[in-house]
């Protein structure tokens, strides 16, 4: 499940917005950044997003795009778009 997640983020998120998720993102410090993006999206708890961007710039991403997007306040409060098709591939 995990490699299909990969294929998907990167894929996707590189065709619209040239966002692209590196493999060693996702598992620096023992998956802390998969594990954080599974419980926003889980618990609904968009304002830790900031946080999930702290982790994802201490893993090594410097997408500006990408770390923006999860740390501009207020624009989480009924979800986020880029959170729903990661993890809703995995389901």
């Amino acid at each position: 499940m995990e490699e299909k997640f990969l294929e998907f983020a990167r894929g996707w998120l590189d065709e619209f917005g040239g966002i692209v998720i590196e493999p060693t993102w996702l598992e620096w410090n023992d998956g802390v950044v998969l594990n954080l993006a599974r419980t926003i999206q889980a618990e609904r708890v968009f304002d830790r997003l900031p946080i999930l961007a702290d982790a994802l710039e201490e893993a090594g991403c410097t997408d500006p795009i990408l770390l923006e997007h999860f740390r501009y306040p207020g624009s989480h409060r009924c979800g986020c778009w880029i959170l729903d098709r990661w993890l809703g591939e995995l389901e």
